[in-house]
């Protein structure tokens, strides 16, 4: 809720020079160093933040995320942290941790393709990179801090989609006892639980 706070200025940077100015900003700390955030697709992007086509920091966090093919979350010690889509599992848990109401999909989420909407001279211009294989296309919806060059825009679309390509997951609900090492994010595996 500390980012629930409109944005009152005309910025621009990289993906790790805006989440540590919207940190200083909402009094927030950061789990992060620059160089960590680095490691995420489309870091070394400048995005124009413009106050009249962003509404609130939290906003402009979760267009950041989107287009770091990730998410932000606050961590346990109260930071600020970007994480990935986990694509390899963290826990597997089977029938002693007493899953009760377990009910899994009949089908594995994977994806083909990614649109977006992007600013083009001063309105929103559809973008959109697909793959041949089977799947779904991610709709980002309208991002208003990317401006430039219709190559950079798909530039930045293609990189998302490399790290979606290599997600695959099967939605579900469980009831268990819980673990609180357990992330949002992580992947769970289940064994011996409900279907084969």
């Amino acid at each position: 809720t500390k980012f629930d706070v409109s944005v009152d200025a005309d910025t621009s940077g990289t993906m790790p020079e805006l989440v540590h100015y919207i940190c200083e900003k909402c009094g927030v700390g950061q789990a992060q160093t620059p160089e960590e955030l680095a490691q995420f697709v489309n870091s070394d992007m400048l995005y124009s933040v413009y106050a009249e086509n962003v509404e609130t920091y939290r906003d402009l966090l979760a267009y950041l995320g989107m287009l770091s093919a990730g998410f932000f979350t606050i961590d346990r010690h109260n930071r600020l942290v970007l994480r990935s889509y986990a694509t390899t599992e963290n826990v597997t848990l089977g029938k002693k941790q007493r899953f009760a109401n377990a009910t899994f999909s009949d089908y594995t989420t994977k994806f083909k393709g990614i649109s977006a909407r992007f600013i083009s001279e001063e309105n929103y211009a559809p973008y959109e990179e697909t793959t041949e294989s089977e799947g779904l296309t991610l709709d980002l919806g309208d991002i208003p801090i990317v401006r430039g060059l219709p190559e950079t825009k798909h530039a930045i679309l293609t990189n998302i989609l490399n790290v979606l390509k290599t997600v695959s997951y099967t939605p579900f609900e469980i009831e268990t006892l819980g673990n609180p090492a357990l992330d949002l994010g992580d992947m769970v595996k289940k064994e011996n639980v409900g279907k084969d």
